[in-house]
């Protein structure tokens, strides 16, 4: 595999890591203060500081180098739920696997004798 160097990191992208470092240094309240001057409404008051910070984060770099797109901003909630299917089908296949019944050692080896 080609190794790749390194981006040169452009001057607004250092001023988006100390951004995102002052964010990471703040309280809730500060991180509830913050939400309410970005979106224009109060913080959910059941979200914790981790989810504040990973939000506002978030949004910072979106507002710097743009979202995503329409499409895989409303693929979103339908992929997961395919993957959460996936994934339920998988275990319930593990789980039959499991219960197949399957004949004691003394039938088979006097079934293939």
């Amino acid at each position: 595999m080609p190794s790749q160097k390194p981006r040169p990191v452009s001057p607004d992208s250092e001023t988006l890591h100390i951004e995102i470092a002052r964010l990471r240094s703040l309280e809730v309240g500060e991180l509830r203060a913050r939400w309410h001057t970005t979106f224009r409404r109060r913080a959910p008051p059941h979200l914790p500081r981790h989810l504040l910070f990973r939000i506002l984060a978030y949004q910072l770099q979106a507002d710097q180098f743009g979202d995503l797109d329409t499409g895989t901003l409303l693929r979103g909630l339908s992929g997961a739920r395919d993957e959460f299917h996936l994934a339920a089908t998988v275990q319930n296949l593990k789980t039959l696997a499991n219960h197949v019944w399957r004949p004691p050692p003394n039938l088979l080896a006097a079934y293939l004798a």
